[in-house]
């Protein structure tokens, strides 16, 4: 399977997409030190993230959550590298399902995307605090999600597919203003603009 992006929003010096084709796993561990890690590193291409916040790359990419929670995402995850992932849990309680259908993606990456992102989430994004290769959960547009730091214009964002026609209608809002104001056009307020014309009902929700 082949990822694909579709544009969202653009502006500026911001590049919102929606990215398709990838398969992600939740996986849940009773005890991660009893993974045998040569095994999931061959099954995975990676090892398995202990450190909170961090992230492992490879054919399949492990967000660490939870010290007993990661998500699990690439555009090649077959039947072989589940039972790779399964075989490698043999010695401790190990749950693995698929989330694929119940994840929305996206990218925003551009030297605008550092304004966007603060302007919808209470998270420091200077890169002493959130790192390259750093992954958090966080509010965005009032939405429970995980935010993956690709570079230092380059975000990953993942939010209960549920949420996608909010987060949408979010980031469109948000972006108009930003292009008028590259303009010289004057705009409202981000966030007053934004919750303005979203639904107010929405408030936090648990984690995916």
């Amino acid at each position: 399977m082949i990822s694909s992006l579709t544009s969202i929003a653009q502006s500026n010096g911001l590049d919102v997409r929606h990215d398709v084709g990838y398969r992600q796993f939740m996986l849940k561990l009773r005890d991660a030190d009893a993974l045998h890690s040569g095994e999931f590193l061959s099954a995975t291409g990676t090892a398995l993230p202990l450190r909170p916040n961090s992230c492992s790359r490879g054919r399949i990419d492990v967000y660490w959550l939870s010290p007993d929670e990661w998500l699990l995402e690439g555009t090649s995850i077959d039947r072989a590298s589940v039972d790779g992932i399964y075989g490698a849990c043999r010695n401790t309680i190990a749950h693995l399902a698929e989330i694929t259908d119940g994840l929305f993606r996206l990218t925003a990456s551009g030297p605008s995307v550092n304004d966007l992102l603060a302007k919808s989430c209470s998270l420091d994004f200077h890169q002493r605090s959130f790192a390259v290769g750093e992954c958090k959960r966080s509010l965005f547009a009032q939405v429970r999600v995980l935010l993956y730091r690709a570079g230092l214009e380059d975000f990953v964002l993942f939010t209960d597919t549920s949420y996608k026609a909010h987060l949408l209608s979010w980031i469109e809002l948000s972006v108009d203003p930003m292009n008028r104001q590259s303009t010289g056009s004057g705009a409202a307020p981000l966030c007053e603009h934004a919750v303005d014309q979203t639904d107010r009902r929405l408030s936090a929700v648990e984690g995916f």
